[in-house]
């Protein structure tokens, strides 16, 4: 089995996103942002992704989320073999050191 983490919030509310240079020219409204953290304490640490979305668009996000997980199993099922033979030979190359 694999585990997908995805962190996740969804909010009750508007949702905005901007770009640079930062104005209220450049803010705009929109169902989901992904907020992009690299986080490190002396405990902790997280590199990775937390999706922010809106009440009212999870379940079409949901959706999305299983097209994509369909489209990542099919791809590994097509590439399987150019998987394992990668791991082959790095595997050789790490014997022979």
């Amino acid at each position: 089995r694999i585990y997908f983490l995805y962190p996740l919030i969804v909010f009750q509310g508007d949702i905005y996103s901007t770009s640079f240079p930062l104005s209220e020219e450049n803010l705009k409204e929109t169902d989901y942002v992904c907020l992009i953290r690299d986080y490190k304490s002396a405990k902790y640490e997280f590199n990775g992704t937390i999706d922010i979305l809106k009440k009212e668009y999870f379940e079409k996000y949901l959706i999305e989320l299983e097209r994509d997980f369909q489209k990542i199993k099919q791809s590994t099922i097509s590439n399987w073999g150019k998987f394992i033979d990668k791991e082959k030979d790095l595997l050789y190359r790490n014997s022979q050191r």
